[in-house]
């Protein structure tokens, strides 16, 4: 068998397009998390001035971890990401 040190970067699996588009994927992964964290702070704001928290919190609590969720999603696909480039460097 081929042995896969004498293949050509492309063939071995290094791509710098790949890298790239993988990690922009994943910085685009990152927002709905970073959203969201804008909107529990200004949910606590809101709860400090108020005293309560709005009606619409039960719902909102599931959005964030949905978007948390997709957020990790992200930074796992920028650690790929960047592991699979650095291994055939």
């Amino acid at each position: 068998m081929s042995d896969p040190g004498n293949l050509p970067r492309f063939v071995a699996g290094y791509s710098a397009v790949r890298q790239f588009i993988l990690t922009g994927i994943g910085i685009l992964l990152l927002a709905p998390g970073g959203c969201s964290l804008v909107f529990i702070v200004g949910e606590i704001v809101q709860r400090i001035r108020r005293g309560r928290f709005d009606e619409f919190v039960e719902l909102a609590v599931v959005v964030w971890v949905v978007s948390f969720v997709i957020s990790i999603l992200g930074i796992l696909l920028i650690r790929f990401a960047r592991r699979s480039a650095g291994e055939v460097r």
